[in-house]
């Protein structure tokens, strides 16, 4: 260490005392008393107390190098701790990843890969696919092929009855009627079971005869059938078949039977146009004159059962007297009761 003369001190002081301005500490370490004045002292040394001996600066201070480093770390500079270790100079990382995958309730996505992030987050394949609208992209929000994509089309008329692929009670598991239905004779709605005819009877000249026909839904007439028993001599261009809805309104008509009507059979009636009809009722109205009456198929006598009222409408009725032509509309309240048979007819 370097040799200082102390300054004056006062006389008594003992050589152990202890004197420091902050920064600079003095160590009384070797006294004599030789030749002067004997309230100096004569040589000093100077050092740290507790600390390593050695040199200090020009100003007294203890030089940087004989600070001593950080307990963890290397010398020359202050030690860290935590997930870092080292110095501050020479840095050193412990911990550098987590142990496992953080889970989605912490906010990780629970898979150590990306594969096993997108198994984890219920992504699938579609998390690899571009947007787009080739085959292997996904589609975005507005793509123009899912317009209206899922509206439901509407049900094919061919699956109607008589349509090319109808649908059948048989085709769905329905249980099927036992009895016969119109379209077991090519009908779309008729009178009743033609197979409960009791036999035919002599149509009145000149009085338009109804027959009630049950329209299960909306369809089209193209014809209306009778059953003609006889040959018979009619007058031209006074024999007709129409299609009346309930209110009296005539939907379709056909042209002069005066040829069709004069030989025994089934008749098929074609109307000049097709009669939109829908469902509910209408009737089957039919005209005859000539010298010699046609006789129709008929149920049995015209009793209440036969005839009872459907609303305030007769199932088989009669309208005026003395008719040529078929009218363009009936008045309902005039029509009557049929007194002379419940005649069969259908419609196709």
């Amino acid at each position: 260490m370097p040799t200082l003369r102390n300054p004056a001190l006062a006389p008594g002081f003992r050589m152990s005392d202890l004197i420091t301005d902050g920064r600079r500490v003095w160590h009384m370490a070797a006294v004599g008393y030789t030749k002067g004045d004997p309230s100096k002292v004569d040589v000093v040394t100077v050092g740290e107390i507790g600390g390593p001996a050695g040199p200090l600066d020009a100003d007294g201070l203890i030089p940087a190098g004989q600070i001593p480093g950080g307990g963890g770390g290397g010398g020359g500079g202050v030690s860290i701790g935590g997930d870092l270790g080292g110095t501050t100079s020479s840095p050193q990382v412990i911990a550098t990843h987590l142990s496992s995958p953080l889970p989605l309730i912490q906010g990780g996505t629970g898979g150590g890969s990306a594969s096993a992030a997108r198994t984890s987050l219920g992504l699938g394949g579609a998390a690899l696919l571009d947007v787009g609208t080739a085959t292997g992209t996904v589609a975005a929000g507005d793509d123009s092929r899912l317009t209206n994509a899922r509206t439901p089309t509407a049900h094919a008329s061919s699956h109607a009855a008589g349509g090319s692929d109808a649908v059948t009670p048989a085709s769905i598991g329905a249980a099927t009627d036992h009895g016969y239905n119109p379209a077991d004779y090519g009908l779309l709605a008729w009178v009743g079971d033609p197979g409960y005819l009791a036999g035919a009877v002599a149509v009145p000249a000149g009085i338009v005869h109804l027959m009630k026909i049950k329209i299960p839904k909306a369809m089209t007439i193209t014809n209306l059938v009778f059953y003609m028993a006889n040959s018979i001599t009619l007058t031209s261009g006074q024999n007709f078949a129409a299609v009346f809805d309930t209110s009296g309104t005539r939907l379709g008509i056909t042209a002069d039977q005066s040829s069709n009507w004069a030989t025994a059979g089934s008749k098929v009636c074609a109307l000049t146009s097709p009669a939109a009809v829908s469902a509910g009722f209408v009737y089957a109205a039919i005209l005859f004159n000539g010298s010699s009456p046609p006789q129709m198929g008929r149920y049995g006598q015209n009793t209440i059962y036969d005839n009872a009222s459907i609303g305030s409408l007769v199932r088989f009725g009669q309208y005026g007297s003395g008719l040529t032509a078929m009218p363009t509309s009936l008045t309902m309240g005039s029509m009557t009761a049929n007194s002379t048979a419940a005649f069969w007819a259908g419609a196709s």
